[in-house]
């Protein structure tokens, strides 16, 4: 079963580096794209989590769980 599993695996990482490093009409793979727009997502994403902590935040505060003597 563990053989099994090893190759299923190994299927799968040889497929996705197959896709990842795959050359469209351009010359470009989808890695070098990933490799470009790396930090601006990364950047993007940061926005987003702070965002939504703030959110978090807020409606904690407004539902004022944590003052109530219960």
């Amino acid at each position: 079963m563990k053989l099994l599993k090893l190759i299923a695996l190994g299927a799968a990482v040889s497929y996705g580096y197959n896709y990842l490093t795959k050359r469209n009409e351009s010359g470009r793979s989808k890695l070098d794209e990933i490799k470009e727009n790396g930090p601006e997502w990364i950047e993007k994403e940061k926005k987003m989590a702070n965002d939504a902590i703030h959110d978090f935040r807020q409606k904690k505060n407004e539902s004022d769980y944590a003052n109530r003597n219960y």
